[in-house]
């Protein structure tokens, strides 16, 4: 008869890797998918996962809380600068965590103190910061938690532009108090006798008299130059006596 060659092992078609692990297997040979080894290094792998997700949340939450522990304390030092800085990076480097609007709102409230404090002080700026707080903040569901501190810084506002009024004989000053002092109005919850609210309401009295008084003397000061000028030397003290009938000292 013919005799018939099998083909040799070097000449059978190589089995893919897919058509090995899903093919039927015969009896007696193993399942990969079911070796102990693969099973095992594929529940290690995942161990390996969730435990490297794990150490990776815990050190970012370790280093959000340090970094905004450290804004608080620059914060509470009176460090506003830095605090604001510091407030900043935090929210640049963990726009999610959970306390990046608390600390947004922290921010807030180091603009306003940064514009009350230091050589740079910016009443107007400090009024602007209040009023950006509000709107930025007023749909907050505790937005009323924030009532005594911005009536606290209201206030501040408020006595110091009166001061500046008066001293700096400069109405601006009094256009800042008056704003402050309704901001102070609108956040400041206790009764109408309250000693704070009795001492704004006196300090822009006096700011508006010691300008009233300032823009009188000068004028009085204005009109008797301008009379000894054209020698009415009765014309002058007319004038003079005028100003200091109405603010003898």
């Amino acid at each position: 008869g013919k005799l018939e060659l099998s083909k040799s092992t070097d000449e059978e078609e190589e089995e893919s890797l897919g058509e090995w692990l899903t093919r039927k297997r015969r009896p007696g040979e193993r399942d990969a998918l079911r070796s102990p080894l693969v099973t095992s290094l594929a529940f290690l792998g995942i161990v390996l996962v969730v435990a490297a997700a794990a150490v990776y949340l815990l050190i970012g939450r370790d280093a959000a809380q340090a970094q905004l522990k450290a804004a608080r304390a620059d914060r509470e030092a009176g460090k506003y600068g830095q605090a604001f800085t510091r407030y900043e990076q935090f929210l640049d480097d963990f726009p999610y965590s959970k306390y990046a609007h608390e600390a947004l709102r922290e921010l807030g409230f180091t603009r306003i103190e940064l514009a009350l404090t230091g050589a740079a002080s910016d009443l107007t700026e400090a009024t602007k910061a209040i009023e950006e707080f509000v709107d930025q903040f007023r749909q907050d569901d505790d937005f009323r938690d924030t009532y005594p501190d911005l009536a606290r810084y209201a206030s501040r506002i408020a006595q110091e532009a009166y001061s500046e009024a008066s001293r700096r004989h400069d109405p601006d000053y009094l256009t800042v108090g008056d704003t402050a002092l309704s901001l102070f109005e609108r956040f400041n919850s206790s009764e109408p006798d309250d000693p704070r609210r009795l001492e704004l309401n006196q300090a822009a009295q006096s700011a508006r008299a010691d300008l009233l008084e300032f823009d009188v003397r000068k004028t009085a000061l204005a009109e008797m130059d301008q009379s000894l000028q054209a020698k009415e030397v009765s014309a002058t003290l007319e004038t003079f006596r005028v100003a200091i009938a109405r603010y003898p000292n």
